[in-house]
């Protein structure tokens, strides 16, 4: 009933309830917009919501980061004064624990669960209905409270992102992405599991390649232009963007960005070119450098994270060749990860986050290293970037469902008698029949003597 998306607002200005169409969010004491959302200061800064009446069964949505766990400090404070009334979400004292409450005047229930990540966002559902109070953490069930209570009815006086009624209470530090609200609506388990699967699969930015036309694409993502430019013939197919390993490369807009950082990307090598990248952002050589790449002139995955000229790399598993692999990356503090086709296929826990500063070059396909490191020969499909989350096995799994499919496909079902057979899917991979092997409509029949088929490498 009510959505007050801050991704992409625009710094001093209100945001406007995008469903009622007329509650403003009005920024007080100077909050600053981003692409992620709008970032509260910890000292002074908040959002004042217009007064509106409501009351009864209710549920919010909301997709914070947590700078600092200020004292009490408050997400969002709906009420009217200290001890009146109150509906609120914030972190118990000093700690990441979660705790919503509903006061029905001065009358308190509470639910103190979970807790919220640090530095990374967290996606969070709470709902009350008669005397049932849930929280949901990234999609999950966190905790339930069977004595709780709703709020009361009435137009209250204070709706606030950001600060506390208590005036001893902190102020939020950190970054709101979004708040969304419910009327007489209990979410549900799997509600909550699809709102946060919708902006998990959103991601901060989002290159898509696939169907692409001209001489650049811009980020997908709502609140965001950066723009990926197609360098020396970098060429648009159905499949992604077809780089050549010559010369060919993508260059994104340069932004400010580092600290925890996820990418998922799905790519096609056709040819394993020297240390050939994926993607490598950073400022030069041995320069803050974030990239992905493969190993030499082997399949083998380099997921390396450079703090200024320090690094720190996993090298595990192996891309596909002539195939798509679906590869997924992370770090968090010392963690990093990676994973491949859904599977998690290595960690190094004594890695390093990127700095968070404005690299000068963002490219896919190239390496800032130049002459002594190979073009990306092949397709990618796409690039999405996550800022502030680490990606877990779970999120892995539900980024991966929709490429969960076949990659090879020879159907030999009424096949032609001597003629080879064609991967389906692949396009190109012939299946050739050696000493007469005879095809009918159920498949191909091979005679047990010296009859076989044999597959392109």
């Amino acid at each position: 009933h009510h959505f007050w998306d801050f991704r992409g607002c625009t710094t001093g200005a209100g945001v406007t309830d995008s469903i009622a169409g007329d509650l403003v969010a009005t920024p007080m004491n100077g909050p600053t917009c981003s692409a992620d959302g709008i970032a509260l200061d910890g000292n002074n800064d908040y959002l004042d919501i217009d007064d509106w009446e409501w009351g009864g069964a209710t549920s919010f949505e909301v997709y914070v980061k947590y700078d600092t766990f200020n004292d009490w400090s408050t997400v969002f404070n709906f009420g009217s004064g200290a001890g009146s009334d109150n509906v609120y979400l914030r972190n118990v004292g000093t700690t990441s624990t979660i705790a919503w409450s509903v006061l029905q005047g001065s009358t308190y229930k509470g639910l103190d669960t979970s807790n919220f990540d640090s530095t990374t966002w967290t996606h969070v559902v709470v709902s009350s209905k008669d005397t049932t109070m849930k929280v949901f953490k990234n999609g999950l069930l966190a905790g339930t409270k069977a004595d709780g209570q709703q709020p009361n009815f009435l137009t209250r006086t204070q709706h606030w992102l950001g600060r506390s009624a208590w005036s001893h209470d902190g102020y939020f530090d950190g970054t709101i992405g979004y708040l969304k609200m419910w009327h007489g609506v209990e979410l549900t388990a799997s509600d909550a599991s699809s709102l946060y699967l919708a902006t998990l699969k959103r991601g901060s930015h989002f290159w898509d390649f696939r169907g692409c036309s001209g001489a650049s694409l811009v980020d997908s993502v709502e609140g965001s232009s950066l723009a990926a430019t197609f360098m020396n013939g970098a060429t648009c197919s159905a499949e992604g963007i077809i780089l050549d390993g010559n010369n060919d490369y993508v260059d994104i807009d340069d932004w400010e960005w580092g600290g925890a950082t996820s990418f998922e990307v799905y790519v096609k090598y056709d040819t394993f070119n020297n240390w050939s990248r994926v993607f490598d952002f950073g400022s030069g050589t041995d320069s803050d450098n974030v990239h992905l790449a493969n190993v030499g002139t082997t399949s083998t995955i380099r997921w390396k994270v450079y703090q200024g000229s320090t690094s720190k790399e996993l090298q595990t598993s192996n891309f596909y060749s002539a195939t798509w692999t679906h590869v997924v990356v992370s770090i968090k503090d010392t963690t990093m990860n990676v994973y491949i086709n859904g599977v998690h296929v290595g960690t190094k826990t004594d890695g390093h986050e990127p700095n968070v500063l404005t690299r000068t070059n963002h490219i896919i396909g190239a390496s800032d290293w130049g002459s002594m490191n190979e073009f990306f020969d092949g397709t990618i499909g796409y690039l999405k970037m996550w800022h502030g989350v680490e990606l877990t096995a779970s999120d892995v799994t539900s980024l991966y469902a929709p490429h969960n499919t076949a990659h090879h496909f020879w159907d030999f079902r009424g096949c032609t008698t001597g003629a080879g057979v064609t991967d389906s899917i692949a396009g190109d991979l012939v299946a050739t029949p050696m000493n007469g092997p005879t095809c009918s409509a159920d498949g191909i029949a091979l005679d047990g003597n010296n009859d076989y088929l044999d597959i392109d490498d």
